[in-house]
């Protein structure tokens, strides 16, 4: 898992308006997040999914947007920004230690550290990902709250998901690392 920091005055300057709408993610939108999320995510089942994003006691789910499809309204890109102010500071945590960042997807059901102005995103691994990363990243800087005190946004990727951590090592400053090993039984 790779940890990243971008202070808000070091974000690109966004497009004048997202390519498609966005709107708050629903429970119907959970079969196309399982889709978008193949290979990110660690919870196979629209159920396991709905726990996680709509029965999370330490997040909300309007803390969960999707770019939707023009056609059909379908989600291309969810985002996620946790803004909750009494969490932990991102630059004050030892970012080589093995702790998961809650919210980051890719995180579903571990043990995972509370991190206030954490941002992640799940596109299709293709090349749109990183117009809709910006998008996404540009609509979560636009819901912070004008009281916070909050200077940068923390994100966490999977190493083995390619097109999310190029995103992240373009745009964001890295952080740290450590392994994850893991092996089935």
């Amino acid at each position: 898992m790779v940890n990243f920091l971008i202070n808000f005055r070091d974000m690109p300057t966004p497009a004048a308006r997202p390519a498609s709408a966005i709107s708050p993610v629903t429970p119907a939108d959970l079969p196309a997040l399982l889709a978008l999320g193949a290979g990110v995510l660690r919870v196979q089942t629209a159920e396991g999914l709905q726990r996680h994003l709509f029965a999370n006691p330490y997040f909300p789910p309007e803390a969960l947007y999707a770019l939707r499809s023009r056609q059909d309204a379908s989600p291309v890109a969810v985002g996620i920004v946790i803004d909750e102010p009494t969490y932990a500071d991102a630059q004050a945590l030892d970012s080589n230690m093995p702790c998961f960042r809650l919210g980051a997807f890719g995180t579903e059901g571990m043990t995972a550290k509370r991190i206030k102005g954490l941002f992640s995103f799940l596109a299709r691994p293709d090349r749109s990902l990183p117009g809709l990363g910006m998008d996404l990243l540009a609509h979560a800087a636009g819901r912070l709250r004008i009281n916070d005190d909050l200077e940068y946004f923390a994100a966490q990727a999977p190493s083995d998901a390619p097109a999310l951590l190029a995103f992240y090592q373009q745009h964001f400053q890295r952080q740290g690392s450590f392994p994850v090993l893991e092996r089935e039984l």
